[in-house]
């Protein structure tokens, strides 16, 4: 025989063997591994990744028993470190939604403040008249008939105002108008 056909033979026994032990042992092994991991398609990515493995080291194991061993103890091993890795992706993803909170609300504070800011300085620029009426109505929750026989004047003359109030205002603070929605919702 020459050195290629005896490399064939020993690869087609090597299949051989490695077939005859992965379905006979591939259900077990799948269940220990689902015993470590309680998961379904991870357990199956374990036991399949350890054949791959072994395959990949079948020259350096001799007999059957040394190949369940290898399997078992890699199921094992892959499994703890599955299980590890889930663990610190949960310390990151918690870290990370932790800092992100806190920036959220940080930056939440200081546009909310900016925001009351520019409302302030819109009010305070508003005319008297209409600023006065604004106040009334938003602030101390009168009617427009209410408003008009405390000033004297048309119920017609209050609706301009808190009409003209409202464009200025509309006006002024168009870029933080989704901020300021999102404020009124969540308070």
């Amino acid at each position: 025989m020459t050195g290629d056909r005896q490399g064939n033979l020993k690869n087609d026994e090597a299949e051989r063997m490695f077939e005859a032990v992965f379905k006979e042992n591939f259900k077990n092994l799948y269940a220990f591994a689902y015993t470590i991991v309680k998961d379904d398609s991870t357990a199956k990515e374990i036991v399949q990744q350890s054949f791959t493995n072994l395959w990949q080291k079948r020259e350096k194991l001799q007999s059957t028993e040394s190949l369940i061993r290898y399997l078992y103890k890699s199921v094992y091993h892959t499994g703890l470190n599955h299980l590890k890795h889930l663990k610190v992706k949960a310390v990151y993803k918690q870290r990370y939604l932790q800092n992100s909170e806190r920036l959220t609300t940080a930056s939440e504070r200081l546009q909310q403040k900016e925001v009351e800011q520019k409302i302030a300085e819109v009010y305070n620029e508003l005319p008297e008249k209409s600023r006065l009426i604004f106040q009334l109505s938003r602030y101390e929750g009168l009617k427009y008939a209410e408003i008009a026989r405390r000033l004297h004047v048309s119920e017609k003359a209050v609706e301009k105002h808190i009409t003209k109030v409202l464009k200025i205002f509309r006006q002024e603070l168009k870029d933080y108008l989704p901020f300021i929605f999102i404020l009124w919702i969540i308070q």
